[in-house]
């Protein structure tokens, strides 16, 4: 363990109280990893203190730059929430080679629009989102790609992190977190795609993959996925509460 290996913000900064939901990728000849930055920033949104996804840049996985003080991705310009504030990593970055040669990435996130003060189903309201970039660096095409569904009990409230990648066949197997009224909790969903945007989950219950079981370390929760996809094999992990 090395400590710390990006600094806070300055006072004011998206990030001068917490750097936190990191994903690193490789970017040209560099590696980029994006952070979530929090700050003392309020809005009605319930995770409004989430104010944006930074950016540092590195040779070496060791020393780390920042590429600037403002975030690269923020929570406005998403369709259907003009006036939303707040949004986090958890998620996953993948490429999408295009015909001219140049790559096209795609960084899929997460949306927190829940209203502070209201119910819990308003409050914990979560999107899967993507947005795309050809540099890492400016991020544009922002959409909305999985939302809560309110007759599913695992994942009435919200959805969050998906881990997509792509299948030997040509399409996409997802992997990501629900929050519903069934554990009061979150549990770990998949779904489906022929082109990462568009997913499918089938009818209830038959996409849930891990829930909150026993009496040890994962019995309240299980979520926040992270899958390393091999020729042989496809290895999961997640976190547990209990």
């Amino acid at each position: 363990r090395l400590g710390p290996i990006i600094e806070l913000g300055r006072v004011g900064a998206f990030d001068e109280l917490s750097t936190t939901y990191p994903a690193v990728h490789r970017v040209g000849n560099k590696w980029h990893l994006y952070y979530t930055g929090r700050s003392t920033f309020r809005s009605p949104q319930h995770f409004s203190n989430y104010r944006g996804i930074g950016l540092a840049v590195s040779e070496n996985l060791r020393e780390w730059k920042k590429v600037s003080t403002d975030p690269v991705l923020t929570g406005e310009g998403y369709p259907g929430f003009p006036d939303n504030r707040s949004i986090v990593g958890l998620g996953r970055i993948v490429e999408l080679p295009q015909a001219d040669g140049n790559v096209l990435y795609r960084m899929y996130h997460t949306l927190t629009p829940g209203l502070e003060g209201q119910e819990w189903n308003v409050i914990e309201d979560k999107y899967v989102v993507v947005a795309h970039s050809q540099d890492g660096i400016h991020w544009s095409d922002k959409r909305i790609v999985l939302g809560r569904r309110r007759d599913v009990p695992y994942e009435d409230i919200g959805v969050v992190g998906l881990t997509a990648w792509r299948t030997k066949g040509g399409g996409w197997r997802g992997v990501y977190t629900g929050l519903g009224t069934k554990f009061k909790s979150y549990s770990l969903c998949e779904a489906v795609s022929a082109d990462g945007l568009g997913w499918h989950r089938g009818p209830a219950g038959q996409n849930l993959s891990l829930g909150p079981s026993g009496q040890g370390w994962e019995k309240q929760m299980i979520g926040y996925p992270s899958v390393d996809v091999t020729s042989e094999r496809i290895v999961l992990f997640y976190n547990g509460a209990g």
